[in-house]
């Protein structure tokens, strides 16, 4: 009877123990809950009123990265823990804790538990600590000064000579368009910025050049480029640039020609600005083409320099192209001869080939930083799709040129186009051949268009 007696009264004491320990655990968890609101609320301010400023430092992209990684843990670590807090606070912090019916049955239960059961029931251990906090406090820290770099940094200063043209006026947000017609030709040329979360200051570069007499059909093109801008950024020269980097890949004959009309560019006095869109949902397919063509718009930043080792991985699209490149588009005339294709006496697939001297069109695009998961080649013609086994980029310009010569040349009565896509692990690529009759239009479709039909839903469907 007395053991029985002491037991109870020893089960008493460790219970009203428990309950003190469990009350002061709650409190102090409460607090550690608020302290990781707190910074986590001082993280979001941070990243909301940079989220449209036009940043164009690639360390500043960088470090806004890992605070929102930062955030976004923490957010997650909140929700475990904050509902958990408060049902816990409901049940047994106010009166209902002091409550004599609660202490009562919280006494009765007492003699279900052993006193080594007891013992154990206040070393249950949470993820969730102060140390912990802290960290994120840190992360906050860091976010304050974070918005205090964005907002020195942008706009820049009106007192910066800035190096190349049309940079001041892209970072105001204006968009820039030039449009005439000389004689038999057509200049149409326009730039148009947009400030993305997370991706800095992209702008998609149009140039398209018409030439209405079907004598000179092949001096048409077109072409299409989109990149993540700076200050040092020479826009008209990176389409040069890609210029030269698509056409040592596939010899193209227009290089000349496309290059000598963006030189000129640079030096148009008639270019009119605004800050109206050029046309309605541009933003929305704009903003969605970009990221569809660069999911990660770091990537290949190993510490900010250069290309990473898994950017490689058997592509040479992100060595052929400058780092900020996002796509890159153009579209020409050829004929078989100029496009380095089989003359008359020359064989493919075992028989004679006559050449038809009937102009072909070709479409090209590059995408550097595509992200696909696997590798392949895609073939379509004639209504009929075929697989081959990865290669490199420049196997697959070779054999678009054979295969297409002997699909589009060698049978004279081929209405259809020739497709071949091109997937890396690391990188994408498309090229496109069709024959085009002399009485048809001129100019290529502007490859700009290609942004407003392709989806996410189109990339899931080919992966």
């Amino acid at each position: 009877m007395a053991l029985s007696s002491a037991l109870a009264q020893e089960g008493v004491s460790r219970v009203s123990s428990f309950i003190s320990t469990k009350l002061n655990d709650r409190a102090s968890r409460a607090r550690i809950v608020g302290r990781l609101e707190w910074a986590l609320y001082r993280l979001e301010l941070a990243l909301e009123k940079t989220a449209r400023m036009p940043i164009t430092c690639v360390s500043l992209l960088r470090c806004r990265k890992m605070l929102k990684s930062a955030y976004m843990e923490g957010a997650d670590l909140l929700s475990k823990h904050k509902q958990q807090v408060l049902e816990e606070g409901h049940e047994e912090t106010g009166q209902l804790v002091t409550s004599p019916s609660y202490l009562e049955r919280i006494i009765a239960s007492a003699a279900e538990f052993s006193i080594s059961s007891l013992a154990g029931l206040n070393k249950q251990q949470y993820c969730l600590s102060s140390s912990v906090v802290q960290n994120f406090e840190w992360y906050a820290d860091c976010a304050d000064k974070f918005v205090a770099d964005v907002e020195s940094a942008c706009p820049p200063r009106r007192d910066i000579t800035l190096r190349y043209p049309f940079v001041r006026q892209l970072l105001q947000g204006k968009y820039l368009s030039y449009d005439k017609v000389k004689g038999s030709q057509r200049f149409r040329f326009d730039i148009s910025p947009l400030v993305l979360e997370g991706r800095g200051v992209e702008a998609c570069l149009r140039y398209c050049y018409e030439c209405f007499d079907p004598e000179r059909l092949d001096k048409s093109f077109s072409l299409l480029l989109m990149q993540r801008l700076s200050e040092s950024t020479d826009i008209v020269g990176t389409a040069i640039d890609c210029v030269r980097s698509s056409a040592s890949l596939l010899n193209l004959p227009a290089q000349d020609a496309i290059i000598g009309n963006l030189t000129q560019v640079r030096n148009l006095q008639e270019i009119s600005d605004s800050y109206a869109p050029p046309f309605v949902g541009f933003e929305e397919a704009f903003a969605s083409f970009s990221t569809w063509s660069r999911p990660d718009p770091l990537c290949c930043q190993r510490d900010g320099h250069g290309p990473s080792a898994n950017s490689t991985n058997s592509s040479r699209l992100s060595h052929l192209f400058q780092e900020q490149i996002i796509h890159f588009s153009c579209s020409c005339y050829v004929s078989a001869l100029e496009y380095n294709l089989p003359s008359a006496s020359d064989e493919a697939g075992g028989r004679n080939i006559v050449v038809d001297r009937t102009p072909l069109r070709l479409d090209v695009g590059f995408q550097p930083h595509d992200r696909i998961g696997n590798s392949f080649v895609g073939e379509a013609m004639g209504g009929k799709k075929k697989y081959f086994p990865f290669g490199t980029i420049e196997q697959t310009v070779d054999m678009t040129r054979s295969r297409s010569v002997e699909f589009l040349v060698g049978q004279p009565e081929v209405k259809d186009d020739y497709k071949v896509s091109w997937y890396s692990r690391h990188g994408s690529a498309y090229f496109k051949v069709e024959k085009q009759r002399i009485d048809m239009a001129a100019v290529p479709k502007a490859s700009g268009s290609r942004y407003n039909t392709r989806s996410a839903a189109a990339k899931r469907k080919r992966s």
